[in-house]
């Protein structure tokens, strides 16, 4: 027969172990739940706001649902639960895994006070000591041989039902309360039992659980790292866009202004061109007041009067890029170059940046895998424990 060995010596989880933040970086995610027993219907506690939780065992749902805004959940079990099984809680947001906890059932809870337990020690010892009575005017009893072997099957009988009686006092006895629900004291060995080899590989994979979840921890840091450069990046890219938009704009008005400059410097030719516009409208206006009939002649006084209006406002451009310009088209033309740099030093930024963000696209997109890799190691180990937990109820 192999040796047997205490659970209760066993530094082994029984209630709730947690498995570390799979989202390291950002703030923590605790996880409570109340205890679950094989006749619980709902399971309820406290958790990330507005997150999805999710109670399951080998891949079968028990049941999900969704966490208020004060951070607690509450919703029904499907099935019924299995006492000392372990059950995977996993809390996830915006379809990510946040944290995930196992949770073990206990038996349904018998709630009793103390003196409940000495009520019934009371009742156990008052039979006792009417069996005991019993047993003792058989014992002085002097009767023939035939009914001596009635009394001797009586008094073996008596000593059995004592003897059985003293057991259950001796069990309720050894019985603690602990705020209100009463828990037997696990002395000698009474209680479950596993052997050496088990609890050592259970050690084992609780070892190398650990060793994952840093794995994850860091590599969700670097996730998040990465992408909080990225997010950095992309911001500075695009204050560098509004700038370079900005510096387009100026620099197409100040070739505007240039140009119009450029082909008439002094406005004498706005001038005389306005002097000749003018001259053509009036002598359609002539010809259109002798024939008002005419249509011909009344849509060429239109298209005079629009040509004027037009150059009335090139007039006004030029002026203003006279006075803008104030007599020294080199320096204006210093000022274009000037802005010109400063777009080609700004798209070298945006280059730069695009450049990095790129790098860090490609660092994220090989952490990822990783990432997704050392879950499934997780979700493995997890299962591993699970079921050698179970094998020991």
């Amino acid at each position: 027969m192999k040796r047997k060995l205490l659970l209760s010596s066993l530094s082994l989880p029984v209630a709730l172990m947690a498995f570390g933040n799979i989202n390291a970086g950002a703030r923590a995610v605790n996880v409570k739940v109340n205890p679950l027993y094989t006749n619980s219907k709902t399971i309820q506690g406290k958790t990330l706001s507005n997150a999805q939780v999710k109670l399951t065992r080998y891949k079968k749902t028990y049941g999900a649902g969704t966490v208020k805004k004060n951070g607690q959940f509450k919703f029904k079990l499907k099935n019924k639960l299995h006492a000392n099984f372990h059950y995977r809680l996993t809390v996830s947001k915006n379809g990510k895994a946040k944290k995930v906890v196992m949770v073990k059932v206990n038996k349904k809870s018998v709630k009793k006070t103390t003196s409940d337990y000495q009520k019934q020690i009371d009742s156990l010892s008052a039979q006792v000591d009417k069996l005991q009575n019993e047993l003792a005017t058989l014992q002085n009893t002097t009767s023939t041989s035939t009914t001596s072997i009635d009394n001797t099957n009586k008094i073996n009988d008596l000593n059995g039902q004592i003897n059985s009686l003293k057991n259950q006092i001796a069990g309720l006895s050894n019985v603690t309360i602990s705020g209100g629900n009463s828990t037997p004291s696990n002395n000698n060995n009474n209680g479950p039992v596993i052997d050496p080899a088990t609890a050592k590989k259970i050690e084992k994979l609780q070892g190398q659980l650990k060793d994952v979840n840093d794995q994850i921890a860091a590599t969700s840091k670097q996730l998040q790292d990465v992408g909080s450069q990225t997010q950095n990046l992309n911001s500075q890219m695009q204050n560098l866009f509004k700038q370079k938009t900005s510096i387009f704009n100026d620099l197409q008005n100040m070739n505007a202004i240039l140009s119009i400059y450029t082909d008439d410097p002094d406005g004498s030719h706005a001038k005389s061109t306005m002097v000749v516009y003018e001259g053509q409208l009036q002598a359609a206006q002539d010809a259109a007041s002798k024939d008002s009939q005419n249509k011909e002649l009344a849509y060429q006084v239109t298209v005079m009067q629009q040509k004027i209006d037009d150059w009335k406002k090139h007039t006004e451009d030029l002026q203003n890029a006279i006075k803008t310009i104030n007599g020294d088209p080199q320096a204006y033309k210093d000022q274009i170059t000037e802005k010109q740099q400063s777009e080609s030093s700004i798209q070298d930024q945006i280059n730069d940046l695009q450049s990095q963000i790129t790098t860090l696209n490609s660092t994220a997109g090989k952490l990822q895998p990783t990432l997704n890799n050392l879950y499934a190691q997780q979700e493995t180990i997890l299962d591993q424990i699970n079921a050698l937990q179970d094998s020991m109820q």
